[in-house]
């Protein structure tokens, strides 16, 4: 196999476009910690075989980088890329009072002025005319391939909870809207003039609070006068008179697990379907995807992003309705081949193999393979791969020659070895490991030990209608602590902690807590979450000579759990039988350090 492939680390949102059949691209705002506070910064990457494999594309992403330094926005966010042609293209997203625009094919960008600062969210295009709505009262129209915009403060919604969610236009004249808290409303004259529709019976929503707000909408699809779809909190509903009535219309197991096609409307207008759709099948059976992060990229391509991750989401590749590949994006190797010892298939899919000192995975039954990562290598060489079932996942077992086994929950990114993991930092004091032998291992405890260290810590809620992001950067030497870091919520104040010291003995217990919230005793929530608590974080426990370790949490959100506490509210016990989850501690913990450390 070829080891030199690699898959490209991504985080933060991502959109794909399509500039040409053979140029593709994939752009993306990192956001990533640094010892200084958060590296935030503009990614490109292209494609010319189709997406299958990728380069990124520095220059293209430095021209990009170039406007986006003197925005006025505290926090840039891409959320589109439209190509018109393969010279014209413009970026959306929270840009300030801008779109940015290119005419030389991405060369060069420059900064289109709209009337006020947007946190651009949907779009839709018929044509020449695109529509973009957002955070507010305002929608955005061009007929000009974005190079002006005129502003129609029409919208029925206006404040910052009630935002624009989804945009859908059959045609330049008749479309939809969906407002977040105000529903689905209806345009015949391009958006001069709505009117409210009907919306469907959605079971209630019920917070852990007692409180019972009304079910809301995330989108909108308008098929024609009278066929349309609305996906909400409570399913997939369908109309088939014009939004007067609506029916239930839930995937079946089977198309849950289907790929993605491309039905076809006229003029030019492609719907991205369950399955393939028969050429003569009548629009009221249509299936529609109603997938936010979907695009278009050929007669029967889409790509997709898989929400449910919010690192290393798989990027989605179907063709003619099947799935082709489900994977991160990756690099092409150099086309040096080296001999795998041994090939592993597990239950839930995917394809995994090993060398001496490398794990690799599929995701197109051994075509392309990627190195996912494996032991250090005092653990070398690998002898084995297997899995094991727990309650709510299963994990990658490795197997050495040493005889030491060392296990994976994320699909062989990370690995810990059992005998002395995240769990088992008293078994390594008592066999008298030195502070240099300890900081090697994969636990944090040594941070309460070691004379300097630094320690980053990402956060936040995963799942739809829900936004929150939070990051905290601890940076310890032999006298003092200093703490940073920030979390943006659509639901609470944001916070803002700009580098802050302590002296050593005021700032410890923003380790000690957090190290406490990380290894405590896992006692997992069971239910049908749709929220997750997503917690990274990263260490060394010495700073000249850094060993870096990472390790990735998720816990469910239960909606019905009594004992669920929102993000911005802190309880000071909890019953001795109350679930105890490692990512919901440290999200709660971390955000609670920052809320004390601020100015």
């Amino acid at each position: 196999m070829d080891l030199g492939v690699r898959e490209f680390d991504i985080q933060g949102p991502i959109t794909f476009a399509r500039r040409t059949d053979d140029d593709w691209w994939a752009l993306a705002f990192h956001r990533k910690p640094a010892p200084d506070g958060i590296d935030e910064r503009a990614r490109v990457f292209r494609s010319t075989d189709k997406g299958l494999t990728w380069r990124e594309d520095r220059e293209a992403a430095s021209a990009i980088r170039a406007p986006t330094s003197l925005l006025s926005s505290a926090s840039p966010r891409f959320e589109f890329l439209i190509w018109y042609t393969p010279s014209v293209g413009i970026i959306a997203g929270d840009l300030g009072n801008h779109v940015f625009r290119t005419s030389d094919g991405g060369r060069t960008w420059k900064k289109i002025t709209l009337t006020k600062p947007l946190s651009l969210r949907a779009m839709a295009r018929v044509g020449q005319r695109t529509w973009l709505c957002g955070v507010g009262d305002t929608l955005l129209i061009s007929n000009t391939q974005g190079a002006e915009w005129r502003e129609l403060s029409s919208l029925p919604f206006q404040s910052i909870t009630n935002r624009c969610e989804s945009l859908s236009f059959r045609d330049e004249n008749h479309g939809w809207v969906v407002g977040s808290r105000s529903g689905l409303w209806e345009t015949k004259d391009g958006g001069l003039t709505w009117h409210k529709l009907p919306l469907p019976e959605q079971p209630p929503i019920e917070h852990s609070s007692g409180e019972r707000p009304p079910p809301f909408l995330h989108q909108a699809l308008l098929l024609s006068s009278r066929v349309g779809w609305v996906l909400g909190a409570g399913g997939r509903f369908q109309t088939t008179d014009g939004g007067l009535t609506w029916k239930s219309r839930p995937l079946s197991p089977e198309q849950s697990q289907a790929g993605f096609g491309i039905a076809h409307l006229k003029p030019k207008r492609h719907i991205v379907t369950v399955g393939h759709t028969a050429p003569n099948l009548p629009l009221s059976k249509w299936v529609p995807a109603l997938e936010r992060i979907t695009e278009v990229m050929g007669p029967d391509t889409v790509v997709s992003i898989d929400r449910r991750y919010a690192r290393r989401g798989p990027f989605r590749w179907d063709v003619a309705g099947k799935r082709i590949r489900a994977a991160p994006l990756i690099s092409q190797g150099p086309r040096q081949s080296t001999r795998l010892l041994g090939l592993f298939l597990p239950p839930s899919g995917g394809w995994f193999g090993w060398t001496s000192r490398k794990v690799l995975a599929s995701h197109d039954q051994g075509k392309t393979w990627f190195v996912r990562g494996g032991p250090p290598s005092t653990a070398f060489p690998l002898q084995r791969l297997d899995v094991q079932f727990g309650i709510h996942e299963e994990q990658l077992l490795a197997q050495t020659e040493k005889n030491e086994t060392w296990h994976s929950v994320d699909g062989g990114f990370t690995w810990s070895r059992i005998s002395h993991g995240l769990d088992d930092y008293e078994r390594a004091v008592k066999t008298g490991l030195s502070l240099k032998e300890m900081r090697l291992l994969p636990t944090p405890r040594c941070l309460l030990l070691a004379p300097d260290s630094i320690l980053k810590a990402q956060f936040g809620i995963q799942g739809e209608g829900h936004q929150g992001q939070g990051h905290l950067v601890l940076t310890q030497s032999a006298d003092h602590i200093s703490v940073s870091g920030g979390h943006a919520s659509d639901r609470t104040e944001n916070i803002q902690v700009p580098t802050r010291r302590y002296v050593r003995p005021d700032g410890e217990w923003f380790l000690r807590d957090l190290v406490d919230a990380a290894t405590q005793p896992e006692r997992p929530a069971e239910c049908d979450a749709h929220l997750r608590h997503v917690v990274t974080l990263e260490w060394t426990c010495g700073v000249q000579e850094p060993a870096w370790h990472r390790i990735d949490f998720q816990s469910p959100i239960c909606p019905k759990d009594v004992l669920y506490q929102p993000p911005n509210s802190f309880t000071d016990g909890e019953p001795e039988d109350a679930p105890s989850m490692r990512a919901r501690s440290l999200h709660h913990t971390a955000h609670r350090l920052l809320h004390d450390a601020r100015p």
